[in-house]
């Protein structure tokens, strides 16, 4: 997942933002990634209920992904380990 928001980032300053789909194709999350500073990008993932992880370092947002797919499996649906990501805006 980083390596693939890393190219959309590339000389692209600003927020992005993307939802996303974790938890069997039918839950969908945003994901807000800070690209203003591109020395320290920060990400925020926002739900309506079940998640909410606010300026987050970039670096780990592979680790964060993976623990947060391990939770929907283990409480929820063992789909969420599909994710789907589509981007929405950049600003």
């Amino acid at each position: 997942m980083k390596s693939k928001i890393q190219q959309d980032l590339k000389g692209r300053m600003g927020y992005h933002v993307y939802y996303y789909s974790m938890h069997g194709e039918y839950h969908v999350m945003t994901l807000l990634i800070d690209n203003n500073n591109p020395c320290k990008v920060i990400y925020s993932i926002l739900d309506q209920g079940y998640v909410d992880e606010r300026n987050l370092d970039f670096e780990d947002i592979d680790t964060k992904f993976l623990s947060l797919a391990q939770k929907f499996w283990k409480n929820k649906n063992q789909n969420a380990k599909i994710i789907y990501m589509w981007k929405i805006k950049q600003k």
